[in-house]
């Protein structure tokens, strides 16, 4: 070199077929953890009803903010069903699924309400854009303490608080169906292994 540095170099080897089975074997463990996240979520539907009631009767259904939320959540999950965990980010992964499961039952709502109630229709259609899914629970406090809306042609009422609590119905819905095609991982695994070797 130049400079008098010397220049080093180590040879390394790439094996896309074996990152291929690493990316397997994470998406099978993901696939089981996620599993039992997913049985437990009619059980934080509960909670966070028991929260709403809570709030509602304790400041007149006045949205005081996360401190008061943050201090009456009983977590379901950060104890005991993670002391023996599989993956040390299995807390954030579980609060990913949550939103990302809410976000999912919000627009089943929407699809289901574009032929039964337009005007709850569009009315959701436009909080979802203006109100992403970010946070599960805030998001259904968010929609917890909405006002009824009054509309016209034809005259009727919006109520939020009953689409929160659609939407939690559809949460456990659509957690069902995603504990089941989760417990199809595996087989699709060694499918895709197999048909990889035979190639």
């Amino acid at each position: 070199h130049a400079k008098g540095y010397f220049q080093t170099s180590f040879p390394y080897s790439i094996e896309p077929q074996r990152l291929a089975q690493r990316i397997l074997a994470i998406r099978e463990q993901l696939a089981e953890e996620w599993r039992r996240y997913l049985k437990l979520i009619e059980e934080e539907n509960n909670e966070l009803n028991r929260i709403h009631l809570e709030l509602s009767f304790n400041n007149n259904g006045n949205n005081d903010g996360a401190s008061t939320t943050k201090l009456m959540r009983a977590r379901i999950f950060d104890s005991d069903p993670f002391v023996n965990a599989d993956s040390a980010l299995c807390s954030a992964n579980y609060r990913k699924l949550k939103t990302m499961l809410t976000h999912y039952a919000a627009y089943a709502v929407l699809e289901m309400l574009h032929l039964a109630d337009n005007h709850a229709f569009n009315w959701l259609n436009l909080y979802l854009t203006t109100h992403p899914v970010h946070s599960d629970e805030q998001f259904l406090r968010a929609l917890w303490v909405t006002p009824p809306v009054a509309m016209t042609n034809p005259v009727t009422i919006v109520r939020p608080q009953l689409l929160a609590a659609e939407i939690l119905t559809e949460r456990v819905k659509l957690s069902k169906d995603w504990h089941f095609l989760l417990g199809t991982t595996s087989k699709a695994n060694q499918i895709l292994t197999s048909a990889f070797q035979q190639d």
